[in-house]
Protein backbone atom coordinates (compact mmCIF):
# COMPACT_ATOMS: atom_id res chain seq x y z
CA UNK A 1 0.00 0.00 0.00
CA UNK A 2 2.66 2.51 0.51
CA UNK A 3 4.96 1.67 -2.28
CA UNK A 4 2.70 4.08 -4.32
CA UNK A 5 3.57 6.87 -2.28
CA UNK A 6 6.71 8.35 -3.01
CA UNK A 7 5.16 8.67 -6.45
CA UNK A 8 2.44 10.16 -5.67
CA UNK A 9 4.29 13.14 -3.99
CA UNK A 10 5.97 13.26 -7.04
CA UNK A 11 3.19 14.20 -8.53
CA UNK A 12 1.73 16.55 -6.55
CA UNK A 13 4.83 18.20 -7.12
CA UNK A 14 4.42 17.94 -10.85
CA UNK A 15 0.57 19.96 -10.04
CA UNK A 16 2.62 22.89 -8.36
CA UNK A 17 5.01 22.83 -10.99
CA UNK A 18 2.31 22.98 -13.32
CA UNK A 19 0.68 25.91 -12.02
CA UNK A 20 3.81 28.07 -11.85
CA UNK A 21 4.20 26.97 -15.45
CA UNK A 22 0.64 28.85 -16.21
CA UNK A 23 2.54 31.83 -14.86
CA UNK A 24 5.31 31.72 -16.92
CA UNK A 25 2.79 31.58 -20.27
CA UNK A 26 0.66 34.47 -18.99
CA UNK A 27 3.93 36.71 -18.39
CA UNK A 28 4.79 35.63 -22.27
CA UNK A 29 7.61 32.41 -20.94
CA UNK A 30 7.42 29.20 -23.15
CA UNK A 31 7.67 25.73 -22.03
CA UNK A 32 8.38 22.98 -23.67
CA UNK A 33 5.79 20.32 -23.49
CA UNK A 34 6.75 16.54 -23.69
CA UNK A 35 5.30 13.64 -25.45
CA UNK A 36 4.37 11.90 -22.14
CA UNK A 37 2.02 14.01 -20.52
CA UNK A 38 -1.09 14.87 -21.67
CA UNK A 39 -2.55 18.78 -22.28
CA UNK A 40 -5.83 19.51 -20.87
CA UNK A 41 -7.19 22.01 -23.81
CA UNK A 42 -9.49 24.23 -21.69
CA UNK A 43 -7.98 24.50 -18.59
CA UNK A 44 -4.22 24.46 -20.18
CA UNK A 45 -3.48 21.95 -17.04
CA UNK A 46 -0.51 19.38 -17.48
CA UNK A 47 -1.48 15.76 -16.67
CA UNK A 48 1.67 13.38 -16.47
CA UNK A 49 0.11 10.06 -18.25
CA UNK A 50 1.41 8.16 -15.30
CA UNK A 51 -1.46 9.44 -12.79
CA UNK A 52 -3.83 7.47 -14.45
CA UNK A 53 -1.78 4.33 -14.23
CA UNK A 54 -3.41 3.80 -10.52
CA UNK A 55 -5.98 5.02 -9.10
CA UNK A 56 -4.45 6.43 -6.00
CA UNK A 57 -2.15 8.27 -8.13
CA UNK A 58 -4.77 9.92 -10.20
CA UNK A 59 -7.25 10.81 -7.43
CA UNK A 60 -4.41 12.69 -5.26
CA UNK A 61 -4.05 15.16 -8.14
CA UNK A 62 -7.40 15.48 -9.17
CA UNK A 63 -8.19 16.42 -5.03
CA UNK A 64 -5.28 18.85 -5.45
CA UNK A 65 -5.77 20.76 -8.62
CA UNK A 66 -9.27 22.67 -9.58
CA UNK A 67 -8.27 22.47 -13.75
CA UNK A 68 -7.12 18.51 -13.57
CA UNK A 69 -10.50 18.08 -11.54
CA UNK A 70 -12.73 20.09 -14.03
CA UNK A 71 -11.17 18.36 -16.28
CA UNK A 72 -12.13 15.07 -15.21
CA UNK A 73 -15.48 15.40 -14.96
CA UNK A 74 -18.35 14.29 -17.15
CA UNK A 75 -20.52 16.99 -17.28
CA UNK A 76 -23.26 17.24 -17.09
CA UNK A 77 -22.36 14.98 -14.30
CA UNK A 78 -25.26 12.86 -12.90
CA UNK A 79 -26.31 13.44 -8.84
CA UNK A 80 -28.69 11.30 -7.27
CA UNK A 81 -29.55 11.86 -3.88
CA UNK A 82 -31.78 9.64 -2.05
CA UNK A 83 -32.87 8.22 -5.53
CA UNK A 84 -33.37 11.73 -6.73
CA UNK A 85 -31.28 12.61 -9.84
CA UNK A 86 -30.57 15.91 -10.86
CA UNK A 87 -27.67 17.04 -13.62
CA UNK A 88 -25.16 19.37 -13.01
CA UNK A 89 -22.98 21.57 -15.26
CA UNK A 90 -19.73 22.82 -15.31
CA UNK A 91 -20.22 26.02 -14.37
CA UNK A 92 -21.90 24.69 -11.18
CA UNK A 93 -19.25 22.30 -10.00
CA UNK A 94 -17.65 23.60 -6.25
CA UNK A 95 -13.53 22.35 -6.14
CA UNK A 96 -14.06 19.21 -3.60
CA UNK A 97 -10.67 18.62 -2.01
CA UNK A 98 -11.47 15.30 -0.41
CA UNK A 99 -9.13 13.67 2.05
CA UNK A 100 -6.40 16.84 1.34
CA UNK A 101 -8.15 18.40 4.04
CA UNK A 102 -8.17 15.04 6.51
CA UNK A 103 -4.99 14.11 6.22
CA UNK A 104 -5.93 10.84 5.96
CA UNK A 105 -7.84 8.56 3.92
CA UNK A 106 -9.45 4.60 4.49
CA UNK A 107 -10.05 1.58 3.01
CA UNK A 108 -12.88 -0.62 4.39
CA UNK A 109 -12.81 -4.32 3.36
CA UNK A 110 -13.16 -7.41 3.73
CA UNK A 111 -10.30 -9.25 3.63
CA UNK A 112 -6.42 -8.59 3.20
CA UNK A 113 -6.52 -9.09 -0.27
CA UNK A 114 -8.42 -6.13 -0.97
CA UNK A 115 -6.20 -3.93 0.25
CA UNK A 116 -3.95 -4.75 -2.93
CA UNK A 117 -6.48 -2.90 -5.18
CA UNK A 118 -4.55 0.33 -4.24
CA UNK A 119 -1.46 -1.06 -6.39
CA UNK A 120 -3.50 -2.84 -8.94
CA UNK A 121 -2.95 -1.50 -12.70
CA UNK A 122 -5.79 -3.06 -13.31
CA UNK A 123 -8.47 -1.58 -12.22
CA UNK A 124 -10.70 0.16 -14.09
CA UNK A 125 -13.74 1.57 -11.35
CA UNK A 126 -13.53 3.10 -7.86
CA UNK A 127 -15.06 4.86 -5.61
CA UNK A 128 -14.39 7.80 -2.69
CA UNK A 129 -16.90 7.55 -0.14
CA UNK A 130 -17.71 10.79 1.96
CA UNK A 131 -18.80 9.18 5.38
CA UNK A 132 -20.18 11.51 7.70
CA UNK A 133 -20.66 9.36 11.00
CA UNK A 134 -22.55 11.58 13.16
CA UNK A 135 -25.49 12.16 10.26
CA UNK A 136 -25.07 8.46 8.95
CA UNK A 137 -25.11 10.21 5.33
CA UNK A 138 -22.93 8.36 2.95
CA UNK A 139 -22.12 10.58 -0.47
CA UNK A 140 -20.28 8.51 -3.46
CA UNK A 141 -17.99 9.74 -5.93
CA UNK A 142 -17.87 7.29 -8.70
CA UNK A 143 -14.72 7.43 -10.63
CA UNK A 144 -14.12 5.06 -14.40
CA UNK A 145 -11.40 4.84 -16.31
CA UNK A 146 -11.99 5.49 -20.35
CA UNK A 147 -11.44 3.92 -23.45
CA UNK A 148 -8.74 6.35 -23.73
CA UNK A 149 -6.98 5.52 -20.38
CA UNK A 150 -7.99 8.50 -18.15
CA UNK A 151 -9.93 8.34 -15.33
CA UNK A 152 -12.89 10.53 -14.85
CA UNK A 153 -15.40 11.27 -12.58
CA UNK A 154 -19.10 9.57 -13.99
CA UNK A 155 -21.91 10.43 -11.03
CA UNK A 156 -22.45 10.89 -7.46
CA UNK A 157 -24.57 9.25 -5.48
CA UNK A 158 -26.22 10.11 -2.10
CA UNK A 159 -27.65 7.81 0.62
CA UNK A 160 -27.90 6.87 4.17
CA UNK A 161 -26.10 4.28 6.35
CA UNK A 162 -29.29 1.97 5.65
CA UNK A 163 -28.71 1.99 1.65
CA UNK A 164 -24.72 0.82 1.73
CA UNK A 165 -23.24 -2.57 2.49
CA UNK A 166 -21.04 -1.36 5.27
CA UNK A 167 -23.81 0.14 6.95
CA UNK A 168 -24.11 -2.36 10.12
CA UNK A 169 -20.17 -1.47 10.52
CA UNK A 170 -20.37 1.90 10.46
CA UNK A 171 -23.22 1.97 12.60
CA UNK A 172 -20.64 -0.10 14.99
CA UNK A 173 -17.69 2.05 14.21
CA UNK A 174 -19.26 5.55 14.60
CA UNK A 175 -19.65 4.66 18.54
CA UNK A 176 -16.46 2.57 18.66
CA UNK A 177 -14.64 5.46 17.65
CA UNK A 178 -15.87 7.66 20.55
CA UNK A 179 -16.83 5.53 23.42
CA UNK A 180 -13.86 4.66 25.70
CA UNK A 181 -16.43 2.33 27.74
CA UNK A 182 -17.62 0.88 24.66
CA UNK A 183 -14.64 0.25 22.96
CA UNK A 184 -13.77 -1.72 26.29
CA UNK A 185 -16.64 -3.97 25.93
CA UNK A 186 -15.92 -4.53 22.21
CA UNK A 187 -12.83 -5.71 22.53
CA UNK A 188 -11.44 -10.10 22.17
CA UNK A 189 -10.38 -11.18 24.88
CA UNK A 190 -6.83 -10.90 23.58
CA UNK A 191 -6.32 -8.38 20.46
CA UNK A 192 -3.36 -9.37 18.49
CA UNK A 193 -0.97 -5.80 18.01
CA UNK A 194 2.02 -5.23 15.97
CA UNK A 195 3.85 -2.18 15.97
CA UNK A 196 6.83 -0.27 15.89
CA UNK A 197 9.72 -1.60 18.66
CA UNK A 198 10.28 1.70 20.76
CA UNK A 199 14.10 0.05 21.17
CA UNK A 200 14.78 -0.85 17.57
CA UNK A 201 13.78 1.78 14.75
CA UNK A 202 14.37 -1.05 12.07
CA UNK A 203 12.01 -4.01 13.02
CA UNK A 204 8.47 -4.21 14.35
CA UNK A 205 7.30 -6.03 17.48
CA UNK A 206 3.84 -8.19 18.05
CA UNK A 207 2.08 -9.60 20.92
CA UNK A 208 -1.59 -9.80 22.77
CA UNK A 209 -3.12 -7.04 25.05
CA UNK A 210 -6.25 -7.28 26.99
CA UNK A 211 -9.24 -5.10 27.71
CA UNK A 212 -7.39 -3.68 30.83
CA UNK A 213 -4.76 -3.06 28.68
CA UNK A 214 -6.33 -0.89 25.76
CA UNK A 215 -5.63 2.29 27.19
CA UNK A 216 -2.17 1.83 26.29
CA UNK A 217 -2.76 0.58 23.30
CA UNK A 218 -5.70 2.55 22.00
CA UNK A 219 -4.80 4.09 19.29
CA UNK A 220 -6.21 7.93 17.80
CA UNK A 221 -9.50 6.86 15.44
CA UNK A 222 -11.43 9.00 12.99
CA UNK A 223 -14.71 10.34 13.72
CA UNK A 224 -17.03 12.59 12.21
CA UNK A 225 -15.92 12.48 8.71
CA UNK A 226 -13.79 10.14 6.70
CA UNK A 227 -13.22 9.20 3.35
CA UNK A 228 -13.44 5.86 2.16
CA UNK A 229 -11.94 4.30 -0.83
CA UNK A 230 -13.79 1.77 -2.37
CA UNK A 231 -12.54 -0.69 -5.19
CA UNK A 232 -14.76 -3.63 -4.75
CA UNK A 233 -18.63 -4.03 -3.89
CA UNK A 234 -18.42 -4.41 -0.10
CA UNK A 235 -20.04 -8.13 1.86
CA UNK A 236 -22.62 -7.26 3.65
CA UNK A 237 -22.39 -10.37 5.14
CA UNK A 238 -18.87 -10.57 5.77
CA UNK A 239 -18.19 -11.11 9.35
CA UNK A 240 -14.95 -9.58 8.95
CA UNK A 241 -13.84 -5.97 8.32
CA UNK A 242 -10.68 -4.31 8.60
CA UNK A 243 -10.46 -0.61 8.78
CA UNK A 244 -7.55 0.39 6.97
CA UNK A 245 -6.13 4.23 7.86
CA UNK A 246 -3.37 5.77 6.08
CA UNK A 247 -1.78 8.81 6.31
CA UNK A 248 -1.39 11.36 3.43
CA UNK A 249 1.79 13.52 3.95
CA UNK A 250 3.48 10.76 6.56
CA UNK A 251 3.00 7.20 4.99
CA UNK A 252 1.92 6.12 8.28
CA UNK A 253 -1.08 3.19 8.02
CA UNK A 254 -2.89 1.80 10.85
CA UNK A 255 -4.95 -1.24 10.18
CA UNK A 256 -7.67 -2.37 12.57
CA UNK A 257 -9.38 -6.01 12.38
CA UNK A 258 -12.49 -6.35 13.77
CA UNK A 259 -14.71 -9.73 13.72
CA UNK A 260 -18.25 -10.11 14.39
CA UNK A 261 -19.96 -12.52 16.19
CA UNK A 262 -23.42 -12.93 16.72
CA UNK A 263 -24.07 -10.47 15.38
CA UNK A 264 -21.88 -7.76 17.71
CA UNK A 265 -18.66 -6.21 16.12
CA UNK A 266 -15.19 -6.62 17.94
CA UNK A 267 -11.66 -5.69 17.83
CA UNK A 268 -9.64 -8.61 16.96
CA UNK A 269 -6.30 -7.12 16.01
CA UNK A 270 -4.15 -3.80 15.52
CA UNK A 271 -1.12 -3.44 13.43
CA UNK A 272 0.20 0.10 12.65
CA UNK A 273 3.61 1.40 11.57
Amino acid sequence: MKKGFYTVVCLMIVALLAGCQEKKRESGTQDTESDSTTIAEETDTVVPRAADELFNDFIYLFAANKKVQLKRIDFPLTYTVNGKTKKIAKKEWKTDHLFMEEGFYTLIVDNEQQIEAVNDTLVDSAKIERIDLTGKKIKQLCFNRKKDGLWKLTCIHETGFGNNPNGSFLDFYTKFAVDDKFQSAHLEKEVEFTGPDPDDDFNSMTGYFTPETWEAFEPEMPAGVIYNMVFSTPDSMSNKKILVISGIANGLERRMTFNRKGGVWRLAKLNQW
